[in-house]
């Protein structure tokens, strides 16, 4: 949770309104728990998502998941699971280390943000994750960036946000 991705994720969203949590799965920093090889952590989201609802701050407009990295696959797996998830985002998801077949058919939209010199997520491979879904799906490749988004961190936060108000409709 303690990176520029997530951080700068967070500030982008909260300015621009939307209610934002952001959390450590079990175990790590602070958070109570041990890992949970995957299953632990999309019980982890479910809890965020039940929270998130319990606020009855979602206008109707139903709730959008944004994970990075090992969290983008985790909270991809969630939002199938979830009716509640209207969208889901994935930052730098490590599409070279974990399947992604749990996509297969899945019709609600899905938006990736990669780098094209990470080595956990190349665009090709990101794409062809996309290509499972039978829903929406965008693929926003940064030239020149790698797994951590060094440099264009805050423009790839804008294009979280920009997609998760089409999605949620609420531009």
């Amino acid at each position: 949770m303690e990176n520029n991705v997530v951080e700068a994720l967070f500030d982008q969203c909260a300015s621009r309104g939307f209610v934002t949590l952001a959390f450590n799965f079990r175990g790590v920093g602070k958070s109570q728990g041990r890992y949970g090889s995957g299953v632990g952590e999309r019980a982890d989201v479910s809890a965020a998502v039940d929270y998130l609802c319990s606020l009855g701050q979602t206008r109707g407009k139903g709730v959008g998941i944004v994970g990075y990295s090992f969290g983008a696959w985790v909270g991809l797996q969630a939002a199938v699971a979830d009716p509640r998830v209207e969208c889901a985002g994935a930052i730098c998801p490590p599409t070279e280390m974990y399947p992604f077949d749990f996509l297969k058919g899945y019709g609600r939209p899905v938006f990736m943000v990669v780098g094209d010199s990470d080595p956990f997520c190349t665009p090709t491979k990101a794409r062809e994750v996309l290509a499972l879904l039978a829903g929406p799906r965008e693929c926003k490749v940064f030239p020149g960036e790698d797994h951590f988004f060094l440099r264009r961190v805050v423009e790839a936060s804008a294009f979280v946000c920009e997609a998760l108000s089409r999605h949620l409709g609420l531009s």
